[in-house]
């Protein structure tokens, strides 16, 4: 496929020149669209268009097809415009088509060109408008006449200034309006930011102030604890203490009682002895 290589303008200017149809294929890095450059890789699609057209690839992310959307609006990627020597588009192809469509397609725009062009021979107001030697005029009549104004009539009483005048009027809202959205969005992210933050901050705090109580839980169940295990400890002591003093005073009171019945046993013997004495 022979392809225009130069600027938007540039094509314009060309496809003014040689009365050409004017191609446009707008294309991303979809399937989609590198099926249709298959398509358009065809020999006997790059053949007939190379016959008829002025062809210009552009890439959907690229700012050339940024302002050729300001025009002509691209809604679809792929998307293939035919423009006729009025700016009008004479067909539009949104998506994939094989190649036996699209030469259908080209000879219906062709058959249109061709009536465009026999009546651009008959009068003279398009005839001196085909021959303009500015590229900007070229341009602006391609591009703005039919897209910008509100009926014919409107536009018969526009200027080529006029209407590229106009044209840059309606660039500049256009980019005025995205600046305004691009900047209230900018608003509402930074406002989403804050609120996040501070939602994060306050989960933070919200886990800072459970961590801190359960750790002051774990100190306070731990001394509890350790005042638990010493308490129970002195309990011992003093129930091991008591014992032994039980025991102690259970012994004392056991050899007392030994001692007082072997004093007993003595005075006993004693006595019976005295006894004995006594009867001998």
């Amino acid at each position: 496929m022979n392809w225009h290589r130069g600027t938007i303008p540039e094509a314009i200017s060309m496809a003014k020149a040689t009365r050409s149809i004017f191609m446009v294929f707008v294309c991303g890095e979809d399937d989609q669209s590198e099926k249709m450059k298959e398509t358009f890789e065809d020999a006997q699609v790059s053949r007939c268009l190379s016959q008829s057209c002025v062809s210009l690839k552009l890439d959907s992310k690229g700012e050339p097809a940024a302002q050729f959307s300001q025009i002509y609006p691209v809604v679809v990627i792929p998307s293939t415009y035919f423009i006729g020597l009025n700016g009008i588009p004479l067909e539009v192809i949104g998506g994939f088509v094989d190649a036996e469509c699209i030469l259908n397609k080209a000879k219906t725009v062709m058959e249109l060109h061709e009536k465009q062009r026999s009546q651009a021979s008959s009068l003279d107001g398009p005839s001196n408008l085909l021959a303009s030697n500015s590229t900007v005029a070229s341009s602006s009549s391609l591009l703005v006449d039919d897209s910008l104004k509100p009926n014919d009539e409107e536009s018969k009483e526009l200027t080529v200034e006029e209407k590229v005048a106009r044209a840059k009027e309606l660039a500049a809202m256009r980019r005025e309006t995205k600046a305004r959205e691009e900047e209230e969005d900018e608003k509402r992210r930074e406002i989403e930011r804050r609120q996040i933050a501070k939602d994060v901050q306050k989960q933070r705090s919200i886990q800072q102030e459970k961590e801190a109580k359960q750790i002051a839980e774990e100190i306070a169940r731990e001394k509890a604890e350790e005042k638990a295990a010493r308490e129970k400890i002195r309990e011992d002591i003093a129930r091991d203490r008591a014992e032994r003093a039980v025991r102690y005073n259970a012994g004392k009171m056991q050899e007392e009682e030994s001692k007082r019945e072997a004093r007993k046993a003595k005075q006993s013997e004693e006595i019976g002895r005295a006894s004995c004495r006594e009867r001998v």
